[in-house]
């Protein structure tokens, strides 16, 4: 569970946000202290990548909620992790994505490595 602080929340709220199993595994194939998830350099490679593509600064929450939707199909639940009202959550990311799309989403994984099997995440 990743536990998101009101300091650094969008709406100022305490949240939780529940790690997928596609998360794990890249944060078990990546552990955070030796491969730290926001590197020296990287805010100005987000930036020039987002000026390029013309993509909001905000194009990562967007995505995680929309796919959450997508999969998921809770209102509720994506609003709890996302500090939206589930007014908001049908307005802008209901029927976004398809169940298809989002499967397709949450089964982005690290290559197998060795005898590692290839993961297949259903629902």
């Amino acid at each position: 569970m990743i536990r998101i602080e009101p300091n650094v929340s969008k709406v100022n709220e305490k949240r939780t946000i529940q790690i997928q199993p596609n998360l794990a595994l890249w944060l078990k194939r990546y552990p955070i202290p030796k491969y730290p998830i926001i590197p020296e350099g990287m805010r100005r490679v987000h930036r020039v990548a987002r000026k390029k593509f013309g993509i909001g600064h905000d194009v990562l929450r967007h995505t995680y909620i929309s796919m959450l939707v997508g999969k998921f199909r809770s209102l509720g639940d994506a609003g709890l992790q996302a500090g939206n009202s589930e007014a908001v959550i049908r307005k802008f990311y209901l029927d976004v994505k398809s169940k298809e799309e989002a499967g397709e989403f949450w089964n982005i994984c690290p290559e197998p490595i060795g005898g590692e099997k290839v993961v297949q995440f259903r629902g």
